[in-house]
């Protein structure tokens, strides 16, 4: 999509059965997606859901126990979070993955979490990297593009895969 001004945009839509959200932002990061989650919230939230999500995306264990040990564990905004992680050490380092990026959208994922949204939700995606959070499913448009890539070896299974393949 393109915006007006002649800059790029991205247009996010956000929905189930009975209703769909758009928004239109700058950036189709996986931050920017955690941030579309929280619904206008600007708060994050080191909590088990967040501990989880930087564990799962490798944030070196000594990093993962600075944020444990702090007894804050929830900030109001961006200028908060990462005057936190300044405080802890996190934003001088130059490692990989980035501590601040990981930390940051495991916080992101937290405040998710402790508004109760997605609590039981599946994101449908294109397959994405941005939107492989939580639950994740492939929608099944993309899923089906897939199935020509299957390997196949008897007659049965290439009948099943054509058939499949429509």
């Amino acid at each position: 999509m393109r915006a007006t001004r002649g800059a790029n945009a991205v247009c996010t839509q956000i929905g189930n059965d009975t209703f769909a959200w758009f928004g239109t932002t700058g950036s189709k990061s996986r931050l920017n997606f955690l941030d579309l989650l929280r619904a206008g919230h600007t708060d994050y939230a080191v909590n088990d859901a967040a501990l989880d999500y930087m564990r799962d995306h490798a944030l070196a264990g000594t990093l993962v126990q600075r944020l444990v040990a702090h007894q804050q564990r929830q900030f109001a905004d961006e200028t908060a979070w990462l005057g936190h992680l300044e405080q802890l050490g996190l934003t001088g380092l130059q490692v990989t993955p980035d501590p601040v990026r990981v930390a940051t959208e495991g916080a992101l994922w937290g405040a998710v979490s402790a508004h109760g949204f997605l609590c039981e939700a599946v994101v449908v995606s294109d397959d994405a990297g941005q939107f492989n959070v939580g639950q994740h499913a492939l929608c099944w448009i993309h899923a089906e593009r897939l199935v020509h890539k299957l390997e196949t070896f008897t007659d049965q299974q290439r009948r099943a895969q054509q058939h499949v393949a429509g």
